[in-house]
């Protein structure tokens, strides 16, 4: 039985809320900060509150477009990815769970997929116009925004190209500020090696110089005063009080 123009209307425009609404979570999920990524909730953003300005994100391919919600590739892993099964999911129903109805889906996901990023249709803009299929529009893309964070975010699912490609250049630097942490650290023990080092050399060289300025000393006494020497009198212990009764002694 051929399907009406009502119903092909109806269908057209539930197609096309959930592809435009996945398409645009998946574009301002792209879009995030890496820095506030894993510190805030999806509850948090508003993916029509904070759009996608590529003339002011250097990792856009074509940083003259303005556009609100720039293309992202759907996902290189296809029907493996969680994202564009939930989408042929809510397109497709129960008859999603068919092996050729799933590739079929997939295949007209990717063709309007394509097309989208020239553009909305014209058709899809009139359908789109109405301030109700707005507020559904708006609630399918916080969904699909939501679904995308905690896939990417909590089980590590590919993120978005333009995302991916920040989270690339983020661990590329970590790493290039760990190896220079590591760096400065190395100097750190080095310096303080050499400067132990100084310092042991200071003290032994100080030892060496007193000891023989002891021996030095002692030798003069015992030449000067052999009682000295017969008593084992030594200049580094003896009181300097005794030294001189002994030598007064001696002279007289």
């Amino acid at each position: 039985m051929p399907m009406s123009r009502r119903s092909a209307d109806d269908e057209f425009a539930r197609r096309t809320l959930i592809f435009e609404g996945s398409y645009r979570a998946w574009s301002h999920f792209g879009g995030c900060d890496t820095n506030v990524l894993r510190t805030t909730s999806p509850m948090d953003q508003d993916p029509f509150a904070n759009l996608h300005d590529p003339s002011k994100d250097p990792m856009c391919s074509k940083p003259g477009a303005i556009h609100d919600f720039p293309y992202e590739p759907l996902p290189r892993s296809g029907l493996a990815h969680p994202f564009v099964q939930v989408i042929l999911r809510q397109w497709l129903g129960p008859t999603s769970e068919q092996k050729d109805t799933y590739h079929q889906g997939l295949a007209t996901l990717r063709i309007w997929w394509q097309h989208r990023r020239r553009g909305e249709s014209v058709s899809a803009k009139t359908v789109l116009s109405t301030p109700k299929m707005n507020s559904v529009l708006k609630g399918h893309t916080k969904y699909f925004f939501k679904l995308a964070y905690y896939m990417v975010v909590n089980y590590d699912h590919q993120p978005p190209r333009t995302l991916c490609r920040k989270l690339q250049i983020k661990e590329k630097n970590n790493i290039k500020s760990g190896k220079r942490e590591r760096e400065n650290d190395a100097l750190k023990i080095a310096q303080q090696a050499m400067n132990n080092k100084s310092g042991e050399e200071a003290i032994s060289a100080g030892g060496a110089y007193s000891s023989s300025s002891i021996i030095t000393l002692n030798n003069v006494q015992q030449q000067l005063h052999p009682q000295l020497s017969s008593n084992s009198i030594h200049f580094c212990s003896t009181p300097i009080v005794h030294i001189s009764s002994l030598c007064t002694s001696d002279i007289t």
